[in-house]
């Protein structure tokens, strides 16, 4: 499936425009609900965003075409003018590869998805019902323009496009008034650096989600993992087909549940729509669990997550990629039973998480250093006079451990 040659230079300038716009839309700008798999479940509004972001680029209206395959039931989305067929999410199935998709061939379309012909526009009209949701769309849309193009010809879903105005007049106009200026006029205050200190186990708990690759491409499950930033535990671990709130939700109860009922006393994670969405919020506030979020685009705000995944990712025995959710789920159960009860971990004294977690760990490192105060008693010249010492274990465990208190550690 190609570009017609009949289309010219044109149709390039659309191609390049339409792949700007899905590379601003796969940066998340804007966390959407609806776009949180892109380009997964999110044909219908990304092309409502797309046909409103064609038209302030100049390239005309484009007209909503949408289909339904009937075994199994499927629906599918995008955008067409003069012939053309513009797709932005036809890579979420299996036999498409483009990540943009422009061409006058309708055969894979009407083979899939049969579609009946439409005037109506894809912009932001179909938002007039909900205005809130509009004004998201809006917002996400005109700082996509913003970053991705020169010269701003029309804020989204606000103003009007004028074809005399010249590019240096309109410059020098939207340098007063453009949407780009007044988003950083109205910049938010700096995020304040979470600190958090945590002297044993199960007082503080960080959790996070992370991306596990499926079948083919645009397919993603969802790894869910509560770690305990003293003991280093996976305290429970949950696979999904996605994230939400509703299951970030049941996750906490679950990683509770699995450590005995006892709640921690504080949850950190980073700013995602299923940490910061008002289900979980609401049960931190009943179990009187105190909530801290990482500051945005800081990733060591949550090392502690962060190098767990990294920990499973680089395992020799991990596969890269899984055939099938429950082929996730049997792998990250076998990966957390040994991290928790067989890895050595260096950060709290090459002890195991469990043993930390369960307070095991202090007998064991007594333990070994009884068995290197003996060695050596046996032969001090081995060890040139300096007695050996077991690795230590942590007494305090930072998020962000604060200069003042690095100064008395000293």
């Amino acid at each position: 499936m190609t570009i017609a040659s009949n289309h010219g230079s044109n149709a390039e300038a659309v191609r390049d425009t339409a792949m700007r716009f899905r590379v601003a839309l796969e940066q998340g700008g804007l966390r959407l609900d609806s776009l949180a798999g892109f380009p997964r479940g999110s044909c219908g509004d990304a092309r409502e965003l797309l046909g409103q972001y064609l038209s302030d680029s100049g390239l005309g209206t484009w007209s909503y075409r949408d289909g339904t395959q009937s075994d199994p039931f499927f629906t599918h989305a995008w955008v067409g003018r003069n012939g053309l067929i513009l797709d932005i999410t036809a890579d979420q199935f299996p036999d498409v590869s483009e990540p943009v998709l422009l061409t006058a061939d309708r055969t894979w379309h009407d083979a899939r998805f049969p579609a009946s012909p439409s005037s109506r526009a894809a912009n932001f009209d179909w938002f007039e019902g909900n205005a809130n949701r509009a004004d998201a769309f809006a917002d996400y849309a005109t700082q996509a323009a913003c970053r991705r193009t020169p010269v701003v010809i029309r804020s989204a879903h606000r103003g009007t496009y004028s074809a005399e105005v010249t590019p240096s007049g309109f410059s020098r106009v939207s340098s007063i008034h453009s949407p780009c200026r007044l988003l950083e006029q109205a910049a938010h205050p700096p995020r304040v650096r979470p600190e958090l200190v945590a002297t044993g186990p199960s007082q503080v708990w960080s959790w996070d989600i992370t991306k596990l690759k499926g079948p083919w491409r645009g397919i993603w499950f969802d790894l869910y993992v509560m770690l305990d930033i003293f003991s280093r535990k996976a305290i429970w671990q949950e696979v999904h087909a996605t994230e939400n709130g509703d299951l970030a939700r049941a996750f906490i109860e679950n990683s509770i549940t699995a450590n005995g009922g006892t709640a921690p006393g504080g949850i950190h994670s980073d700013n995602g729509t299923s940490m910061t969405s008002k289900t979980v919020t609401g049960l931190l506030a009943d179990l009187k669990i105190s909530r801290s979020h990482s500051r945005p685009h800081v990733s060591n705000d949550n090392p502690y997550s962060e190098a767990q995944f990294k920990t499973l990712k680089y395992c020799p025995a991990f596969p890269g990629s899984f055939e099938t959710l429950h082929q996730a789920r049997d792998f990250c159960d076998i990966f957390f039973a040994y991290y928790n009860n067989e890895h050595r971990h260096s950060g709290i004294g090459l002890h195991t998480p469990a043993s930390v977690h369960d307070g095991t760990a202090w007998a064991i490192q007594a333990r070994r250093q009884h068995v290197l105060d003996q060695a050596y008693a046996a032969s001090p010249i081995r060890f040139q006079g300096k007695r050996p010492r077991a690795p230590r274990l942590p007494a305090k465990v930072w998020i962000n451990q604060p200069r003042a208190a690095m100064s008395g550690d000293r």
